[in-house]
């Protein structure tokens, strides 16, 4: 994440003679857990199931450009949501727990503008990402069915708690996430922009749990973009 950060510092200050946009964004996001299987049996006997959820985000971003080529950075938040279930097959018990965790998240990467009308072009975009964790919520439901079946789900107990981040802490999620992106972009009278972006997570969000079977966590994007004011020598037609 410093790397990351440096990198960011040197966007804002370096190529004097390229073109500085800067911006607001904000959007939708769906969430996926990326595992070699959606659900196994890991080796305590637990069968654990993952799955997705959406969430949003906000923030700033910046560009530097000469001609049709541009490298972009930024700064949001973005908050999102997915679930892990646990059935323990030996006393027929579950636990459901739903994430919400908030993200401070710092892209960096290249991309290339194509105009192919008067006020609208495609731009391209391919990169890395860091994420580190704000804070969150979580909400845990607890069902113990025992010798009582079928299980009766109005006997489970529910508890909402805030999400512990560590790398060494069983239920909690690792502290600081990173990967890769790519994404496109159409923009229109040079002021506003969709664009639509897939954040594929390379680390494992739950080393102390699964250090063995890595949960990776993805994202597709959605986000307005709305450019600011620009500074420098104008190269884009």
């Amino acid at each position: 994440m410093k790397t990351l950060f440096l990198a960011f510092v040197c966007f804002i200050t370096c190529c004097a003679k390229c073109q500085l946009t800067i911006g607001v964004k904000g959007g939708y996001n769906n969430t996926k857990l990326n595992m070699t299987s959606n659900s196994f049996v890991n080796p305590g006997g637990v069968e654990d199931t993952y799955g997705g959820g959406s969430g949003w985000q906000a923030g700033l971003y910046a560009e530097r450009a000469l001609h049709k080529w541009f490298i972009y950075s930024g700064a949001d938040v973005s908050g999102t949501s997915f679930y892990h279930n646990s059935a323990y097959g030996f006393d027929y018990r579950y636990i459901n727990t739903t994430y919400r965790p908030v993200y401070l998240s710092v892209p960096l990467g290249a991309g290339y503008l194509y105009s192919f009308a008067k006020n609208f072009a495609l731009k391209l975009y391919g990169g890395v990402y860091g994420q580190a964790a704000l804070g969150g919520k979580a909400k845990t439901s607890s069902l113990f069915c025992g010798d009582l079946l079928p299980c009766q789900e109005d006997k489970s107990i529910t508890e909402k708690h805030n999400i512990e981040f560590s790398k060494t802490t069983p239920g909690s999620l690792a502290p600081l996430n990173a990967g890769l992106q790519i994404g496109a972009g159409i923009q229109a009278l040079k002021k506003v922009e969709v664009v639509f972006m897939y954040n594929a997570g390379l680390s494992n969000i739950m080393p102390a749990d699964f250090k063995n079977y890595p949960v990776r966590l993805s994202t597709f994007t959605i986000d307005a973009k709305y450019k600011l004011t620009t500074f420098g020598a104008k190269h884009r037609g």
